[in-house]
């Protein structure tokens, strides 16, 4: 069923089930994000690069929390809470408003066994080679995600570019998901395993690039 949503355009990848920490500058922008956490509204964030067109698929957010400064700065947190398709754009900048088809997420156990077991071993090497090499910015997965949800999570662990981000939350495969996060997570322990054992690193892959 196509609903409308209020949709924010913006220079980053929003997961299902993650947050993410906005600094809003625009009197507009501030006005939104002041509204949309008093009120407790859902919205639609849809990744949009620097003069390119909104991305087709994003994810339905809440801002849980927000700062003010008397600066005039401010600092906004959402959370990621389900992905959608953009069906139509209803009307244009600065505010947008759009009809979504909301994505159900599913994880097909039988499916994805396999790659799971070893999406979850990647990682738990992953983050102990992060710690090793940086211990500040060693990060521990936490223990109660849900499989549908899992992918998400893990890549916000890793320095994907905008690009791979918003190609991960297009696909409608629980399985796909977890192939790329292994694809991604076997690039970023070679790299880590280089900084180990030499001064400077290779050079980085595609996977890494906007």
């Amino acid at each position: 069923m196509l609903q409308p949503l209020t949709l924010w355009a913006a220079d980053t990848v929003l997961f299902p089930a993650t947050e993410a920490l906005l600094h809003p500058r625009q009197p507009a922008e501030q006005a939104f994000f002041r509204a949309a956490f008093q009120q407790q509204t859902t919205f639609g964030v849809l990744w949009q690069a620097k003069a390119s067109r909104l991305a087709r698929a994003g994810v339905l957010a809440q801002a849980v929390a927000l700062k003010e400064y008397r600066d005039g700065r401010m600092e906004v947190d959402i959370v990621g809470m389900q992905r959608f398709k953009l069906q139509e754009l209803l009307t244009a900048q600065p505010t947008l408003q759009g009809r979504v088809a909301l994505l159900p997420e599913h994880a097909d156990t039988a499916a994805a066994d396999n790659v799971v077991v070893q999406a979850r071993r990647l990682l738990e090497r992953y983050l102990l080679l992060v710690q090793d090499v940086d211990p500040v910015l060693g990060r521990d997965m936490p223990a109660d995600v849900a499989l549908a949800v899992w992918p998400f999570q893990a890549a916000n662990q890793l320095a994907l570019g905008h690009q791979v981000r918003q190609e991960l939350l297009e696909l409608d495969s629980h399985k796909a998901r977890m192939i790329k996060i292994i694809e991604a997570l076997r690039q970023e322990i070679a790299h880590l395993d280089f900084l180990t054992h030499h001064s400077q690193p290779p050079r980085r892959a595609q996977l890494r690039l906007n």
